[in-house]
């Protein structure tokens, strides 16, 4: 999973979006259900959902998928704007491997800012740390 769609609230009712949407998170959460293994309890609702499966040293494709993702899928994703949520965002993955050590940049092109705006969702790249050459 190199870009995940988030989406958060803390009255978010993800059954319910989930149901009407027809989208498929692969993982959902709860707010007061435990967040992890140390007991921490989660804060708000939400859901995490795979959006391109390109490797994460392939930025060019995972914007490309996270495009097609965001065209097919428009009408359910208007549904954001219909529901309490306190942000959605796709968070690219993306690793710093082969950069000898030097500065690496993405690129998010006008239309893949544009199209995800329209939904109301934002767009991050996260960096992964990478020891391999």
């Amino acid at each position: 999973m190199s870009c995940v769609l988030t989406v958060v609230g803390e009255n978010f009712d993800v059954d319910t979006f989930v149901a009407i949407s027809g989208l498929s998170p692969h993982t959902v959460w709860y707010k007061g259900e435990p967040r992890n293994k140390r007991g921490e309890l989660n804060q708000k609702n939400g859901f995490n959902l795979s959006v391109s499966d390109a490797e994460f040293n392939d930025f060019n494709n995972q914007v490309s998928d996270t495009l097609l993702f965001l065209s097919q899928n428009a009408d359910k994703l208007q549904l954001l704007k219909t529901v309490e949520i306190e942000f959605a965002t796709l968070d690219f993955g993306v690793d710093t491997a082969n950069n000898n050590g030097m500065y690496k940049g993405f690129y998010l092109p006008p239309s893949l800012v544009e199209a995800a705006a329209a939904f109301g969702i934002g767009v991050k790249v996260t960096v992964y740390l990478s020891d391999e050459d």
